[in-house]
């Protein structure tokens, strides 16, 4: 390699860590790259997780392997790795409202007299009493116990039943923006239900009559069946009720015990209910329809307010979700209770919900929340 290709080299190299560098102090601009942007450094992720390291430290390792002796393939590596992260970079900074990226590098030199006198003044230090007594209240603060749960989302690095999965902020419908609760996971597959998704009484209503009318086809048509018998389950208590869409299949499943009504399914915290099946400590889904209406009609029972009705549910098949979370479609996440099922006089809007939930996982992750949501139909084409 001649000198001048070698030059060349060192200051693209320079450029990328650069730019890199800006990448790593807004996460949230890493995770708006196209999939093929992200296979330059992720080796053919689709979408940026925040597992999987710094640009900065990625941008070092490509620059460190074995180079081929052509300087001219180099150098074109190099380029359009720079092209890609700046191109992405102009599109979106406007949108992420960030500031971009500064084209200059900081002086190696201590600042002048005249330059000192132009900086802004720097804020007044704390005085030794009042840093003392802030650091007391801090501590009294944490050790005073709080008369509300703590809601915790911690970051996983695998699926198990009982954790939720945060859609990627790029991810398209039918899962954009939201929260499953894996209520199985094993060697057959895949099994949850999208809690931030609530719909209406009469939407369950048009959701469960599609399916049966589906179920009791010929070839897949429909049957247009007039004064059909209305569900043991369709009961009045049922208008009071919290519905949600729990997903787009509504077949019956042998496999997750989903027979009879399996598009009417619910998430509760009733352990007394017959054939419920068990999510994680305190949180079941299933069982009998008529006892949880009977729980539902009192109002001022303990169990009112912690019994959700799913329309439909969400599957995979063996491997398909791992294979998701690889590409970086999903986030795992272990979460509190309360968090999943909080009291109905606070749950949160749907979109709300993915978002706290993005923050409580603290990190690189709660950056993610401030992705705007039109950003998805326009860079994961």
């Amino acid at each position: 390699m001649t000198t001048h290709n070698r030059t060349a080299l060192r200051l693209l190299y320079k450029e990328v860590l650069r730019l890199s560098r800006h990448y790593d102090q807004y996460p949230q601009l890493k995770a708006c790259l196209r999939p093929r942007q992200v296979g330059m450094l992720y080796d053919g992720r689709e979408f940026y997780h925040p597992q999987r390291g710094s640009f900065v430290r990625l941008a070092r390792k490509r620059f460190r392997e074995p180079q081929s002796h052509d300087a001219d393939e180099q150098i074109s590596k190099a380029f359009h790795i720079l092209r890609q992260l700046n191109s992405a970079n102009q599109a979106v900074t406007p949108l992420l409202k960030i500031p971009p990226v500064h084209h200059h590098t900081l002086p190696l030199r201590s600042p002048t007299s005249s330059m000192r006198a132009s900086l802004p003044p720097s804020p007044p230090r704390k005085g030794l009493l009042s840093s003392l007594m802030s650091f007391l209240s801090s501590s009294m603060s944490s050790l005073i116990p709080s008369s509300t749960p703590e809601l915790i989302a911690r970051p996983l690095s695998s699926p198990v039943q009982g954790a939720i999965l945060v859609s990627h902020p790029l991810l398209n419908s039918p899962f954009e923006r939201k929260i499953i609760l894996l209520c199985s996971h094993d060697k057959g597959g895949s099994y949850g239900l999208v809690l931030n998704h609530s719909i209406g009484f009469k939407e369950m209503l048009y959701i469960t009559r599609i399916s049966t009318r589906a179920s009791q086809s010929h070839k897949g048509r429909p049957k247009r069946t007039r004064g059909a018998e209305k569900p043991s389950w369709l009961v009045p208590e049922l208008r009071n009720a919290s519905f949600y869409c729990g997903g787009p299949v509504w077949e019956s499943s042998s496999q997750y015990g989903l027979t009879g009504t399996p598009w009417l399914q619910a998430l509760h915290t009733c352990s007394v209910v017959a054939g419920a099946t068990k999510v994680a400590d305190n949180l079941y889904y299933g069982g009998d329809m008529d006892e949880l209406c009977l729980l539902l009609g009192k109002k001022k029972g303990p169990f009112h307010d912690e019994i959700r009705l799913f329309a439909g549910y969400s599957v995979w098949s063996p491997g398909q979700l791992q294979e998701e979370i690889e590409r970086g479609l999903w986030f795992v996440a272990e979460a509190s209770r309360d968090l999943i099922i909080p009291p109905i006089s606070e749950q949160p809007d749907n979109e709300a919900m993915w978002a706290d939930v993005l923050s409580r996982m603290g990190g690189e992750y709660k950056t993610f929340k401030d992705i705007p949501v039109e950003l998805a139909s326009s860079l994961i084409l």
